[in-house]
């Protein structure tokens, strides 16, 4: 599974990979500047929102599930 992670030093609060993920994991926070990984199963690591971000904040990491 792949998802959105974000620098939070380098992100500057301007939304824009918010409006460009087509899958609506990323949304805009009711608080603070950051914004927030609503639904990271959703993510299909298309990058738009890497893509969006003019500060190079969002990478997509791939994420390793363990079972017990």
């Amino acid at each position: 599974m792949r998802k959105p992670k974000i620098a939070e030093e380098l992100c500057v609060g301007c939304m824009a990979c918010t409006v460009a993920c087509p899958m609506g994991v990323l949304i805009e926070p009711l608080i603070g500047m950051i914004p927030l990984i609503k639904a990271p199963e959703r993510c299909t690591g298309c990058e738009r929102c890497v893509d969006a971000c003019f500060f190079s904040a969002i990478k997509i990491v791939d994420v390793i599930i363990k079972f017990s």
